[in-house]
């Protein structure tokens, strides 16, 4: 009998009836219905000055990720203290907002926002920060830095919608993945799924990998579900053959790893469609249908 991952929040009785009240809820709820945009819109950006502890910030529901850069491997050794320095002094998030819906005398949940950006640490707090605003709110940043937030801005612009509803966002993020012996360029596709009697949020992640024309070929390895509340640090393999004059090209650093929490494999049924390039909103029903058979949401948030 196969296992279905389950959110870590509450009891294991709380989530058996919350198992329950979940499929009732979903197979009669109005997020049943919802309907798929495929319009492939960038990602919204988190506001510059947020900061960002260990929980979701005051108007955020959830805390996907928070992640620092570490040099972990490969030519760590050979880079100069202050290419060190420019690989590790950002960080990434990823913010989520769910908000209550009222229809016909039932209240449920839908995803109202999705949102990522880049920070740093600015005297006691990690704050997002942009090219525009970082000497403002304090950041100062040196001319190097100021390359790499540009880059890292630049990066953050690829990130787009693959499908939204009210119950499901799947967005895609080009990254670098050491796999295979080298640093390589993948696509990470985002899953994320409101319990919409809850509004608690399970988030998903999976690697694509591309053909030589950048296309998307195959999902690789397992999917991850991420752990809630996520903050940590992201090690990095690095290639000193894409350093120049002390400045890293944008395959120099490569993550030696999807974010943290719990493997699974999706279903077979479901890969061609969970490596395609562009979602059809009938693909991306199948594909959700597919990811609640293997998540149980707990009771309540």
């Amino acid at each position: 009998m196969r296992m279905r991952r389950v959110v870590p929040v509450v009891g294991l009785a709380a989530i058996a009836l919350g198992a329950v009240s979940l499929w009732m809820t979903w197979s009669t709820g109005p997020a049943n219905s919802a309907t798929f945009s495929v319009a492939g819109r960038p990602l919204a950006r988190i506001p510059p000055g947020t900061t960002i502890g260990d929980r979701a910030p005051e108007g955020w529901t959830q805390l996907v990720f928070k992640s620092y850069s570490e040099l972990a491997a490969g030519d760590v050794q050979s880079l100069p203290g202050f290419a060190k320095s420019l690989a590790e002094f950002l960080f990434t998030a990823m913010l989520a907002r769910t908000i209550p819906e009222e229809q016909n005398g039932r209240r449920w949940y839908r995803i109202a926002t999705v949102a990522m950006g880049v920070g740093t640490r600015i005297g006691q707090d990690d704050v997002v920060i942009s090219s525009d605003t970082q000497a403002r709110l304090g950041a100062n940043l040196g001319p190097f830095k100021q390359v790499i937030l540009s880059r890292a801005e630049e990066q953050l612009g690829k990130v787009h919608q693959a499908a939204v509803s009210d119950v499901l966002w799947i967005f895609d993020a080009p990254s670098v993945i050491y796999a295979e012996g080298a640093n390589r360029n993948v696509v990470l596709r985002y899953a994320l799924l409101v319990n919409p009697p809850t509004g608690q949020l399970a988030s998903v992640v999976w690697r694509i990998d591309l053909a030589r024309d950048g296309s998307y070929e195959r999902v690789a390895g397992p999917a991850v579900l991420i752990k809630q509340n996520l903050v940590g640090r992201c090690p990095l393999h690095v290639d000193g053959g894409r350093i120049f004059g002390g400045i890293p090209m944008s395959d120099a650093f490569a993550a030696m790893r999807l974010p943290q929490g719990t493997p699974f494999n999706l279903p077979q049924k479901i890969l061609a469609v969970a490596a395609a390039q562009q979602l059809t909103a009938e693909a991306a029903r199948d594909l959700e249908a597919a990811l609640r058979e293997e998540i149980v949401f707990p009771a309540s948030k």
